[in-house]
């Protein structure tokens, strides 16, 4: 038996299995996967269920038996640390019963069994409408190219803050010089657009040949089959393209790698995809300047949009503009409605946000509901997660932070679990109203003819309560589910209509996610 560890996106389960397929296929033995990382926060989705794989999902007590055996041997248990990078030769020659743990993002891992891959990675449902219809257009097109932009993550994920040594966002003018290489020598160029910041590209790349962008796939794994139709590809370093690109049957095919130039970078890297290129033929390497890269030099939409109304806030609305523009994440917007406010609030708050950027200030000169300003607000905003705020809420410094690994999953819902609260005397503490999965009330099994216990009645009224605060305490929605779901804030009284949005967008909601870290401070007799 051998087991590999999967864990990241698809481009490195891909290699993952490729090399524990190489592995058992030449031992003759059975390839189990360890996918155990899929329950931990902040994960990849699991996308290898999408092809013709040949492995199982292993079970704990496997993985735990080899492991236990493999680390009292240290011979078996194969493990890529940044310190420690074990030969071709170990892992080509690996025994029986091996835990392999690591990326192993080479061709060398798996060349001999590229036949038995390629049958392994086709897909094992139809494609949805949307991508059957893009994979016509591909196959018509007279000379299409692939064209793959890693964009999105690099720029948002926190995670890839100061690591540029792997996450360089290729100049998009080192794309088009290579769709100018091609066009002497292919007539009728198509160029199909992949990226994970679709939004971005079509607003900033210009090419005077037919372009495609390619969105609304039902997952990653049908963009990867359709960018390995294209007869050529455009890619940065990406473990995603680097499959589509190897997947891809043209026998003239022509992959641009698009590198860093300065050789210490590429170093550094410790990644064999800037290098794959002297064992395959048809892959051309193009450097940029790697001070040139876009990370910092452009704009780019925000994640979040953080709607506040302002009703006569004098007293708090510094402590809630503080704790916003305090937020570690950078890509947030804030839309400011001041409900024509007279007590001077107005006056603190330009005050606090002169000068910023990223907030948009309207005054309503005659007093709405609230739910007339979030509408409002809402109208403007355009983060892809909105919240709703008023004059008193404050949120922790980190708590942008935490929410954009939540979104990576897209929920329609986002709400916490536990938050903070600010009692009479000012003191902040955990809130007693909040109860978690492992503090939930069971019913007692003693029933008393129709008439609860007062143990079931206390119980009861726990349940009751952590529904309605689960409810109320939802404090992020997924833009797109209330545009599609035609969600607004009614014309009720504002009590009536706050409960009703969060009630319409509770029941609707499809993916509701609860985090489990405190992320707001509820204000006084909230």
């Amino acid at each position: 038996m051998i087991i590999t560890k999967i864990t990241g996106g698809i481009g490195n389960q891909l290699f993952q299995y490729a090399a524990g397929r190489r592995l058992a296929y030449k031992l003759n033995t059975e390839l189990k996967l360890d996918n155990s990382l899929r329950d931990v926060p902040h994960q990849m989705p699991f996308g290898l269920d999408k092809f013709n794989i040949n492995a199982t999902f292993a079970t704990p007590e496997e993985i735990d038996s080899l492991k236990k055996i493999n680390l009292m041997t240290q011979q078996n248990y194969f493990v890529a640390k940044v310190d420690k990078y074990y030969s071709l030769e170990e892992i080509l020659n690996a025994p029986d019963n091996t835990y392999l743990q690591g990326w192993w993002i080479s061709e060398a891992y798996f060349k001999d069994i590229s036949d038995v891959l390629r049958k392994d990675l086709t897909l094992k449902e139809p494609l949805s409408p949307n991508a059957e219809a893009y994979k016509q257009k591909i196959l018509s097109a007279e000379c299409s190219v692939a064209m793959h932009f890693r964009h999105g993550d690099y720029v948002y994920n926190p995670y890839f803050k100061g690591r540029r040594g792997f996450a360089y966002i290729p100049p998009l003018e080192r794309y088009c010089d290579c769709i100018n290489f091609l066009k002497p020598i292919y007539k009728n160029l198509t160029v199909f657009v992949f990226s994970n910041n679709i939004l971005f590209i079509k607003e900033n790349l210009h090419l005077d040949v037919p372009i495609e962008f390619i969105e609304n796939c039902a997952n990653d794994v049908e963009e990867l089959y359709l960018m390995s139709l294209c007869k050529h590809c455009i890619k940065p370093s990406s473990t995603f393209s680097w499959w589509a690109s190897w997947l891809n049957q043209n026998p003239g095919k022509k992959t641009f790698q698009l590198n860093p130039s300065d050789a210490k970078t590429v170093e550094t890297w410790k990644c064999p995809l800037s290098a794959e290129k002297k064992d395959l033929p048809m892959w051309i390497g193009v450097p940029f300047d790697k001070e040139h890269d876009l990370y910092d030099k452009i704009e780019m939409a925000p994640i979040f949009s953080l709607l506040l109304v302002m009703n006569n806030d004098a007293a708090t609305i510094a402590d809630t503009l503080d704790s916003l523009l305090a937020q570690d994440y950078k890509y947030h917007e804030i839309i400011i409605i001041d409900n024509a406010s007279t007590d001077g609030s107005r006056t603190i708050c330009r005050q606090k946000i002169e000068g910023r950027k990223n907030v948009t200030f309207k005054k309503l000169h005659t007093k709405a509901k609230n739910a007339k300003a979030w509408n409002t607000a809402l109208s403007m905003a355009k983060g892809l997660y909105v919240s709703f705020l008023k004059g008193n809420d404050r949120f922790l410094a980190n708590a942008l932070t935490t929410l954009y690994y939540v979104t990576e999953r897209r929920p329609d819902v986002i709400a916490p679990f536990v938050y903070l609260e600010e009692n009479e005397n000012g003191a902040i503490a955990l809130a007693d109203r909040k109860y978690s999965a492992i503090r939930d009330a069971q019913f007692p099994n003693e029933r008393q003819g129709d008439i609860l216990t007062k143990e079931c009645q206390d119980a009861a009224k726990m349940l009751l309560n952590q529904q309605i605060n689960s409810i109320l305490s939802m404090k992020l929605f997924y833009r797109q589910f209330l545009e599609e779901n035609k969600i607004k804030f009614d014309k009720l009284d504002d009590a009536k209509s706050e409960l009703f949005f969060q009630l319409e967008t509770f029941f609707k909601a499809r993916f509701l996610y609860y985090t489990s870290k405190a992320l707001y401070i509820a204000p006084k007799n909230n």
